[in-house]
């Protein structure tokens, strides 16, 4: 388990699914933790993926590393890193949490956590992320925890009818 001021990661259990399932199957956050469609999958179709041989974003691989954020012993969201690249020493991070736990300070807890996690344990040089640049919280969080913006793709997700901006952002391991 991997520890901050404020969260617990850990590795996913099959008992956290159906909390992550709820979160992450949410019409309302959908565009901020997910680039395609909405396109809700039932609690037994995931469970069945998590149980059985398909992929299932609660299971890790080598080039993707999910863990359940919790505080006092509730799971609150999870985060991951994805497209591990162990080249070039970088992955994306992407983080997701219940409407009723942002704006606490867990999010940027749980980034600093993994981003020692990257630098200090995977021996990784960059972390970085794409997020809409309608959601002010989530990159106000993320400068906290120290990441930078790198750059913007204009109109590049089409989020509910229209084209919204993408800031890509990271954090190398000199910046800290």
């Amino acid at each position: 388990m991997l520890s901050g001021e404020l969260v617990a990661l850990r590795g996913i259990e099959r008992a956290d699914i159906e909390v992550l399932h709820a979160i992450e199957m949410s019409y309302e956050t959908w565009p901020e933790i997910s680039y395609s469609p909405y396109a809700p999958k039932s609690l037994d179709e995931v469970l069945k993926a998590f149980d059985g041989e398909e992929e299932s974003s609660y299971r890790g691989s080598d080039a993707f590393v999910p863990f359940a954020i919790e505080v006092d012993g509730e799971v609150v969201g999870s985060c991951c890193f994805w497209g591990i690249d162990l080249h070039n020493r970088r992955a994306h991070l992407g983080i997701g949490l219940a409407e009723e736990h942002r704006g606490r300070g867990l999010g940027t807890d749980a980034c600093l956590v993994m981003l020692h996690y990257a630098f200090v344990d995977r021996g990784l040089h960059r972390v970085q992320l794409e997020v809409l640049a309608t959601n002010a919280g989530a990159i106000r969080s993320y400068e906290k925890a120290g990441f930078r913006e790198d750059g913007r793709m204009r109109e590049s997700a089409w989020v509910r009818g229209e084209f919204v901006d993408e800031i890509y952002m990271s954090v190398l391991a000199g910046d800290r």
